[in-house]
């Protein structure tokens, strides 16, 4: 298969709209809810998802995320840390971590 002889690098990986859309369908917001977010708990935790999922696996920064977003790169890394260190506890919050990173894996190949 051409996908498996491929290095990692010839992979697309995916870029913030594609993040974007992806937890918005996990999240079940509308298209473009996270970019006209409120601050409530779920967008702020839907909002720290799509920070996590650019930095692990996109070639776009969080700088680029913050433009779209109004927030700053910051409050962005901030937040990784705190969705990391909670998801650690909480089995449901791992879960959706792990489903959007399968749902952005299989965007890639």
């Amino acid at each position: 298969m051409v996908v498996e002889k491929m290095g990692p690098e010839q992979l697309k990986k995916p870029c913030i709209a594609d993040v974007l859309r992806a937890v918005e369908r996990i999240y079940g917001l509308p298209e473009d809810g996270l970019v006209n977010a409120d601050r409530s708990f779920k967008m702020a935790e839907a909002g720290s998802m799509a920070a996590w999922a650019v930095r692990e696996m996109s070639d776009d920064t969080l700088t680029d995320l913050g433009h779209i977003l109004g927030r700053d790169v910051t409050s962005l890394s901030s937040s990784i840390a705190r969705l990391t260190d909670k998801s650690k506890g909480n089995a449901d919050l791992a879960e959706r971590m792990k489903q959007l990173k399968e749902n952005l894996i299989d965007f890639e190949t």
